[in-house]
């Protein structure tokens, strides 16, 4: 059983404890583990049984900042200021939690770190990243120069290259999945049949389970939107209802998010709010909230974009 800051304690693997034991003895860390390996109820744990004065996590995304927000606030909140912009003074103890150009910008006005944390490391490779990595190197060698203990957390890399920002490391790579995936192909079955891609859509969806679409694109996003708001009907929900009259109030009634949501599907894509993605976000994890979300890949990759209006109706969404 472990603390992880919640009221009552988890029980963590055995993998998972072995990477404990390693961080509370003050070893570097650069651990390889499959996506659900739960790296963060690691970094959970450490935090609530060494009680830190200054963490920093480095996040690759914005929506990944905004994730890690939520879920070290439930638990954190009353011991530490959650840093997440650079226009925030530090608190006695501090989590902060940066995407690596925020990161950087505040590397100047911390004097020391407790623990640095870099989540998908393997991107500082321009083999990797050609977009990000330059940023992230610069981030990691400001922030690492500092840190008296390092956490780097990548999936599926079977070594290490020589290189300074891992030579000192201890590195270990895991392989337990505490997940069971099954995947049903359908595509190889439909191929380019629309009709059958939005009947089996829709087929999926009847069995009320919280469901991401991918959607790639505006105009698919708009195609499967369209699809859902003419299948589907609208279900019994307050929160949702209340989400809907405000949209139609502060933005447009006849905007086909207004009502869509109604009918518990919500739409994330870069052209967004950002405000409004991460009200989607968190109504999509609450279990009255919404069932569905369609996406494109903002949804993991975040924006750096300042926000700007949106134009509203159904055959302007996606322009």
């Amino acid at each position: 059983m472990g603390d992880i800051g919640q009221d009552q304690p988890v029980t963590l693997h055995s993998e998972q404890s072995l990477v404990l034991k390693h961080l509370l003895e003050g070893t570097n860390l650069a651990v390889s583990a499959p996506t659900s390996f739960g790296k963060s109820l690691i970094i959970d744990a450490y935090i609530a049984i060494q009680k830190p004065k200054n963490v920093l996590i480095l996040v690759p995304t914005i929506a990944l900042t905004d994730e890690t927000r939520r879920r070290l606030s439930r638990k954190f909140s009353a011991q530490y200021k959650i840093v997440t912009t650079a226009d925030v003074s530090l608190a006695e103890k501090n989590i902060l939690i940066f995407p690596q150009e925020r990161a950087i910008h505040y590397a100047s006005k911390l004097e020391s770190l407790d623990l640095l944390v870099v989540d998908e490391f393997y991107k500082a490779s321009q083999e990797f990243d050609k977009e990000r990595s330059p940023a992230l190197l610069r981030a990691m060698m400001k922030l690492g120069a500092i840190a008296k203990q390092k956490y780097y957390l990548a999936p599926n890399i079977s070594r290490l290259n020589d290189n300074p920002f891992t030579e000192d490391m201890l590195f270990l790579p895991l392989d337990f999945n505490t997940v069971f995936l099954e995947k049903y192909e359908l595509y190889r079955e439909i191929g380019n049949d629309a009709q059958r891609k939005n009947d089996a859509l829709i087929e999926i969806l009847a069995q009320e389970t919280k469901s991401l679409i991918y959607a790639g694109t505006y105009s698919n996003v708009e195609r499967v939107s369209n699809l859902l708001l003419a299948k589907t009907e609208p279900v019994d929900s307050e929160v949702l209802s209340a989400f809907s009259d405000w949209l139609a109030t502060n933005y447009d009634p006849n905007w086909i998010l207004t009502s869509l949501v109604k009918r518990g599907t919500g739409i994330h894509t870069g052209q967004l709010h950002r405000s409004l993605s991460q009200i989607q976000v968190k109504l999509f994890e609450e279990e009255a909230g919404l069932r569905t979300l369609v996406s494109t890949s903002s949804i993991i990759e975040g924006s750096t974009r300042p926000p700007r209006t949106l134009s509203c109706g159904a055959t302007r969404m996606a322009s």
